[in-house]
């Protein structure tokens, strides 16, 4: 996947928590709350804070939500699905 980012953002899907909804910056993971739902994204980016790697993902809720409408997941633990079906374009 990191490889695709260099061409375009990828397609994803996610598994939405209560949690989600408090997220305001850091990287992300799962802890508590029941399933809200499923939700489409656009993973932009991948970055280290303090060694963990992480899915820079831009969110549709708008600059107001997470890190100016981006929230940051962990990689390589497929957090809440977002690694299970991304989808890239090739033309």
């Amino acid at each position: 996947m990191k490889q695709s980012l260099l061409y375009a953002p990828i397609s994803a899907q996610f598994t939405l928590y209560e949690d989600f909804m408090f997220y305001t910056g850091g990287i992300y993971q799962h802890s508590y709350g029941k399933l809200l739902g499923y939700h489409t994204c656009e993973i932009v980016g991948h970055g280290q804070d303090d060694g963990v790697a992480y899915w820079k993902v831009k969110f549709y809720f708008g600059p107001n939500f997470g890190e100016n409408g981006y929230i940051k997941f962990i990689m390589g633990q497929n957090e809440c699905g977002i690694e299970d079906y991304p989808l890239v374009i090739r033309v």
